[in-house]
């Protein structure tokens, strides 16, 4: 649970770290984006002052030269990010023009425009000179207004007039794009660093974890050793008397001039003996590790072997017992080996009844062998199967829990796995998975 409270601690806090670094990095991005906008109007209010200027200086007497107007106009249009500029009357009729004009408006409205190309701002234009209504003469005019041909002058349309110029935003929206993928990889790289910085705040939590749990496991494994050898020697100081006893009992059921109660008596004491000794011999099994020996072992000799030892008790409980095996050696102690299938076997004949069947199988699995003790008894209840291995758990009467516990120690000693499957009603399948192949150096 406290892992758990970390981890989402921890993960929050790199939400909100990336959150915040997302927040402040768009705040910047939106700023230089805006900047950009507005150096861009800037230089657009700019063009429309030189432009305005211009016309100004070429007016007179309410008369323009077309030539030099459309000079001025074509001129500042040629300047850098410029794409066209209009003088238009009120009415929308062009006066003058110079550059790209088709990406324009073509309204005489004044204000900003953001176009998909450009960007085209326009403000009302009054062309006064001074000299009267209309176009005067301005200060200092001398002599005729252009000059020896003053004839090809025009006059200019009624005002108010509206003057625009375009410009272009190809390298304003450039840098903006520019600044996006700055933007991007700022995140990205934000995002990278917070979840590092969070995996590390994990890993370090979990190490300390680990390292607990290391101390701890580590102090409990020294303590269940303490706890085991203490129990071996009870158990073998108990095994002694007990021996002494059996022995004494064993005279007095075998003496024929003891009376027959005496001597049943006697056999039932041989007979509890046997079965504590039985307990106490499984409990120093599972007390003691295993000590593994792997040697090369010829699985069908070994098994019909095997079969011979237990027939003899599966034919007195009406058990029919089959081995099946391929022609195959595998690295295994054969001791232990021999070990975990008699406690395998004599779990099988005590859940299988009269009539039944016992089958040995071994079977290939890839490079592996598996092997698997099956019967057809009554099989294991669902509730009862994570529990089958603990120590002292068992469901027969008379039995003492340890069999499967001694099964999973030898087959964890040997690096193999216990798989138990079963059906209730329908038999039980208990399987020794992973055993290593040993290869002739002839095959």
């Amino acid at each position: 649970m406290n892992a758990d409270k970390t981890t989402v601690t921890v993960a929050l806090a790199a939400i909100l770290a990336m959150a915040a670094s997302a927040v402040l990095l768009h705040a910047d991005y939106r700023s230089e984006a805006e900047n950009h906008r507005r150096v861009m109007l800037a230089r657009a209010q700019t063009a429309l002052d030189a432009l305005a200027a211009g016309i100004r200086a070429q007016g007179r007497m309410g008369r323009y030269r077309h030539d030099r107007l459309s000079l001025i106009f074509e001129e500042l249009a040629a300047a850098p990010d410029v794409s066209g500029v209009v003088l238009r009357a009120v009415d929308g009729v062009v006066v003058a023009s110079g550059g790209e004009t088709a990406r324009m408006d073509g309204t005489a409205s004044t204000g900003e425009r953001w176009l998909p190309e450009v960007l085209e701002v326009s403000r009302a234009f009054d062309i006064t000179f001074g000299g009267g209504p209309g176009l005067g003469r301005g200060r200092g005019f001398q002599g005729p207004a252009f000059g020896p041909e003053p004839d090809t002058a025009e006059a200019m349309p009624d005002g108010p007039y509206v003057l625009s110029v375009a410009m272009d935003t190809a390298g304003m929206r450039a840098e903006i794009q520019g600044d996006r993928v700055r933007f991007g990889v700022s995140l990205a790289g934000s995002a990278l660093v917070v979840i590092l910085g969070a995996a590390v705040a994990l890993g370090a939590v979990r190490r300390r974890r680990l390292q607990t749990a290391l101390i701890v496991a580590r102090e409990l494994a020294a303590h269940q050793a303490q706890l085991a050898q203490i129990g071996a020697g009870l158990a073998h100081e108990t095994k002694n008397p007990l021996g002494i006893v059996r022995g004494e009992a064993q005279l007095i059921a075998d003496a024929p001039a003891d009376s027959a109660g005496n001597r049943e008596r006697a056999s039932r004491i041989v007979d509890e003996i046997d079965r504590t000794v039985g307990h106490i011999n499984g409990f120093l099994g599972l007390a003691r590790p295993p000590e593994i020996a792997a040697g090369t072992v010829s699985l069908r000799a070994f098994l019909a072997d095997f079969a011979r030892l237990v027939e003899g008790e599966a034919g007195q409980r009406g058990v029919e017992l089959s081995v099946e095996s391929p022609e195959v050696a595998v690295s295994a102690d054969a001791a232990q080996l021999r070990k975990a299938l008699l406690n395998l076997v004599i779990n099988a004949l005590h859940a299988t009844a009269s009539g039944g069947r016992i089958t040995i199988a071994a079977t290939f699995r890839g490079e592996c062998i598996d092997l698997a003790v099956r019967d057809t008894g009554c099989g294991i209840a669902p509730e009862d199967l994570p529990r089958v291995t603990e120590p002292y758990f068992t469901r027969f009467e008379g039995g003492c829990g340890l069999g499967l516990s001694i099964v999973e120690q030898i087959a964890r000693a040997h690096g193999w796995s216990l798989e138990i499957d079963s059906t209730p009603g329908a038999g039980a399948a208990v399987t020794l998975r992973g055993l290593e192949q040993v290869h002739s150096p002839h095959g």
